[in-house]
This record gives structure tokens, C-alpha cells and sequence, in this order.
């Protein structure tokens, strides 16, 4: 079967939802299906919306790439025009239809969609709330072929809270979610249960078990000059701001002195925290620490 994926970035990109739209990518290809990815050819998610400054242009991409026995076909991302940015996409399209077109986008990909959509079978798409979903949606329609989506969904998050995706997510022929609990909230939002498939979080749990657990633990707490009677409060993920980083690390400063705790930010970086984390004053970053 030749199945076709599409999201917004794809590994070396860090982030979950390509993570896991890559070891889904592997594990169809190993067992005999040709899958193809279209992505854009970003690395950090500041580059939806301008060119990153050169020194943070560490990771060259290649436009054709073979991941594996995993085809992937990287597009020039689009850079937004301001008017058509603001006037038809944030006023018309999100204030008055509520529909989150934002981006990015990008022509390039758009205008080779449906001969792509033709060639395939099936049709993958990744991670709402973003825009390939729905042109990626409409090509299939086009060409008569099915749709599958996995959503990374996000309850209450007011982009995922739109009208626009729970339509999507209805009409799709399949939804794939991570977890049994945004399979009953989405089920619970009108989406036909008999139609979501709940599998789990796609990481291969040997690559992540830990061995020698304490003795990183001793030379962690003595890099940072902490006892061992430390309480350890650990963030990890990508350091963005949408994470709710600010909120954890408001909370953690009403913390007692008496607790002794200290609050681990683990994590790749982005120019929204090291300019956040730059703000705390040395006394915090005693105990909230960067890693």
C-alpha cells in the first residue's frame, strides 16, 4: 500500500507529534508499505514565520531525503505578507469564521498536492491546528481517497478549540489519537468513536529506560551544588512559550523556601525562553536551572 504523510516538520525537527509521525513512517515501511512524507523545509518552528538569524542556521535539509525506507519530500515554507496575513487569515478567517489558517504554508507543496495525492492510496495527515490538514484534505476528497489524521490534540487550547478542526475530525475516515483520554474527549465533542483508534505514544520504551539511575542523579545534584535532600521538579520538552513554561516557574517561586525544591528546564531552547530565562534574577536561576 503507498501511504502518504503530511506534517508541518519532520526529524531531525524536534518535537512529539514528528517523533511520532516518524516511527509511525518506519515501522509502515518495514512492514512493506511505501510511504512517502511531504513536509516543509524548516528545522525550528520560529522559522514558520521568518528566516532565522545565521547563527542559529545549524541543520541544513535536504529537498529529497530518504529516512530509512521512508521518502521525504521537503517544500520551500511560504513566509507570510503581512496584509494578507493580517486582513484575511487573523480577521476574516480566525475572528470571524474561527478557522486557524495562520501557517505556515507553503505554494510550492500546495501546487504539487494533488498529483501526489493521485499517485498514493492513502492519505496521513499529522497534527492539527495546522493548514496542510485542510488542503491536504481537500486533495483527497478530489481524487477519491481516504483520509486518516492523528490530531495531537490539545483540550482547551483555544486554536484546537475551533469548529473548523472538530469538522475536520468528523469527516475524516479514521482518527488515530495517542491516549484513551483524547480518544473519550474528542468521542465526547461529537467525533464518531467507532471511527478513533486510540494507540499509544509511539516511542520504542528500550530506547528510553534508564540504567545507572542514581549516579546521574549524585552527579546532576553536585554539578548544580544541590543536597540530596533536594526536591526535584523536572520540565520536559521543547522551551516554548506556548509550553506554559512562565506559569510553571511563577508557580514554583510561591513555593516555601522550607520545601527545597529546585525546578529542572530540560529541553531544547528557543529565542522566546533564553531572553525569558535571562529576565530571572540570579537568586532564581539558583534554583531554577536550565539544562
Amino acid at each position: 500500500m503507498k501511504v502518504l504523510h503530511l506534517i508541518q516538520r519532520y526529524p531531525p525537527a524536534v518535537g512529539g507529534s514528528e517523533t511520532w509521525c516518524r516511527e509511525l513512517c518506519q515501522r509502515l515501511a518495514a512492514s512493506g508499505d511505501q510511504v512517502k512524507v511531504l513536509t516543509l523545509d524548516v528545522d525550528e518552528e520560529e522559522e514558520f514565520w521568518i528566516d532565522p538569524p545565521v547563527e542559529r542556521c545549524t541543520t541544513r535539509l535536504g529537498r529529497l531525503a530518504w529516512d530509512g525506507r521512508v521518502l521525504v519530500r521537503r517544500y520551500r515554507r511560504s513566509l507570510p505578507v503581512y496584509h494578507l496575513y493580517h486582513s484575511l487569515l487573523k480577521v476574516v478567517l480566525d475572528r470571524w469564521f474561527g478557522m486557524y489558517f495562520y501557517g505556515p504554508h507553503s505554494l510550492e507543496m500546495y501546487g504539487r498536492l494533488l498529483a501526489e495525492v493521485r499517485a498514493t492510496d492513502v492519505v496521513y495527515l499529522h497534527t492539527i491546528p495546522y493548514p496542510h490538514n485542510f488542503v491536504g484534505y481537500v486533495a483527497a476528497r478530489l481524487c477519491g481517497k481516504p483520509v486518516i489524521i492523528t490530531p495531537h490534540f490539545h483540550p482547551g487550547h483555544p486554536y484546537y478549540e475551533r469548529r473548523s478542526n472538530y469538522w475536520l475530525l468528523r469527516h475524516c475516515d479514521a482518527v488515530v489519537v495517542i491516549s484513551d483520554y483524547e480518544r473519550d474527549y474528542l468521542a465526547g465533542r461529537g467525533v464518531d468513536a467507532t471511527r478513533i483508534v486510540a494507540t499509544g505514544t509511539g516511542l520504542d520504551v528500550d530506547d528510553y529506560r534508564p540504567s545507572d539511575v542514581w549516579r546521574f542523579r549524585t552527579e546532576l545534584l553536585a554539578a548544580h551544588g544541590l543536597s540530596e535532600q533536594s526536591r526535584v521538579i523536572v520540565f520536559l520538552g521543547r522551551k516554548l512559550e506556548y509550553k506554559g513554561i512562565a506559569t510553571l516557574v511563577e508557580a514554583f517561586k510561591r513555593l516555601p523556601a522550607r520545601l527545597d525544591a529546585v525546578l529542572l528546564l530540560a529541553g531544547p531552547s528557543s529565542p522566546w525562553f533564553d531572553e525569558f530565562y535571562r529576565g530571572l534574577s540570579a537568586h532564581d536561576r539558583t534554583r531554577i536551572i536550565d539544562l
